[in-house]
């Protein structure tokens, strides 16, 4: 049976942004190690690190062996024109969801983190959170209202405001993530993790499992605004 050249453009195209997906949050993993921390670590503490991290690791390897699964079907399947629609658009409503263009309601996890009179947070303290609630498994984020994809950028604009989606945001920083809620806790709250490194820097953090928690959708334009010819 002939095959439909519109079906395998956009299968490509979705697949194309499901590996990016798994390779950024691969690339996050690695760049979160840092080097100094670890050469001070006492053994117990390093061999706890070590865990942690493999687990981190072993979770994104599924994420890529799961994809790998899913090309696979579709060239299983490119024969047949009603199931490669049933699959693309099953593909494309997932695609939507992960670039944040529908309203997410679920059960999940809310951090808040506050100023202290010292110092304030920075963008790359967000990031580093949004980054350990991806590894973690959370489905959807948003940072005051705001929803966090890989089209976001956290930009630091003065001590007070951190910009998020060309919004100006500033404390207290309400964090919202949808997943196991059991889960992304402890992912938080293990020992020498992001919850015990921001308290020590005297910042006022809390955690809560929530249900029901709704994540509004990106609002802004998604566009390739870079690619000219």
């Amino acid at each position: 049976m002939k095959k439909e050249p519109k079906a395998i453009i956009i299968t490509i195209v979705i697949m194309s942004a499901i590996l990016s997906c798994v390779m950024f949050m691969q690339f996050k993993v690695v760049n979160q190690t840092n080097i100094e921390e670890i050469e001070t670590m006492r053994e117990d503490e390093l061999n706890e690190a070590v865990a942690n991290w493999k687990e981190k690791y072993e979770q994104a390897s599924k994420e890529l062996e799961d994809t790998n699964e899913r090309i696979k079907e579709y060239r299983d399947k490119l024969q047949d024109n009603v199931e490669i629609k049933e699959l693309v658009e099953k593909e494309l409503a997932e695609a939507q969801e992960n670039f944040g263009l529908t309203e997410v309601i679920g059960d999940g996890i809310i951090v808040t983190i506050m100023d202290n009179e010292e110092k304030s947070v920075k963008a790359m303290d967000l990031l580093d959170l949004v980054n350990e609630l991806k590894v973690a498994g959370s489905k959807a984020i948003s940072i005051n209202e705001q929803r966090v994809t890989n089209l976001t950028d956290l930009v630091d604009i003065s001590t007070k405001y951190i910009k998020v989606n060309s919004e100006n945001i500033s404390s207290p920083y309400v964090i919202k993530a949808i997943g196991d809620k059991t889960h992304l806790k402890s992912a938080l709250t293990i020992k020498n993790g992001y919850f015990d490194l921001l308290q020590k820097e005297g910042y006022n953090i809390k955690i809560e499992e929530k249900n029901n928690i709704k994540i509004n959708k990106y609002l802004n334009d998604v566009t390739l605004k870079y690619i000219k010819r």
